[in-house]
């Protein structure tokens, strides 16, 4: 399978769970192009954090972002992890909506990255991708059919489980300096 992204335009196939997939000329595609342009710049000290969360959405139709972890902070025996985070939200308000989200923890002592999901209360499970601090990659997750997201990291691509409607979703930083610069909401193509 083939993910192409050229600022806005975006096309995606099919995938497997939590594993890179292999290519597939044959694999049929949707085109995607960005509706909303956005830019952020969080983070800060181990354990303080910044965020921007949108509660509106109007059915979602995808994202993607490119995300630059500059900096960590704080000692690798802080209570706190440095990370990036991107969380999608279903129905309902506060605790009660339920939640997943793709989460980047940097490691303080080597500067690698590693990418992961956290569905609820459900345990992290981890991409097999090497990401490092101070190098910018890109992101991309879209619905793939009922219950499934397609997440491609640079050139990875994944199908993960997410059995909710996104509503709403938000962007955190913390123990980092991190860019998540573009950050585009995407709509498809008409044909």
């Amino acid at each position: 399978m083939r993910v192409l992204l050229a600022f806005a335009l975006l096309v995606l196939a099919v995938a497997c769970p939590l594993h890179a997939a292999d290519k597939d000329d044959t694999a049929s595609t949707q085109t995607y192009q960005a509706k909303e342009h956005y830019r952020f710049n969080l983070g800060g000290a181990s354990g303080q954090y910044t965020d921007w969360e949108r509660s509106d959405l109007d059915g979602f139709e995808g994202l993607t972002a490119t995300i630059n972890i500059e900096k960590t902070y704080g000692k690798p025996s802080d209570k706190w992890a440095s990370i990036a985070r991107i969380n999608l939200f279903g129905p309902g308000s506060g605790n009660e909506r339920p939640v997943w989200s793709f989460i980047v923890t940097a490691d303080r002592k080597d500067g690698h990255a590693e990418a992961a999901i956290k569905r609820d209360k459900d345990q992290q499970e981890a991409f097999d991708t090497k990401l490092a601090v101070g190098k910018p990659f890109t992101v991309n997750i879209v619905p793939q059919g009922a219950g499934k997201l397609l997440v491609v990291i640079d050139k990875a691509t994944y199908e993960v489980p997410c059995d909710f409607d996104v509503k709403g979703l938000s962007v955190i930083g913390s123990g980092v300096d991190v860019k998540f610069e573009p950050f585009n909401l995407l709509k498809r193509k008409a044909p």
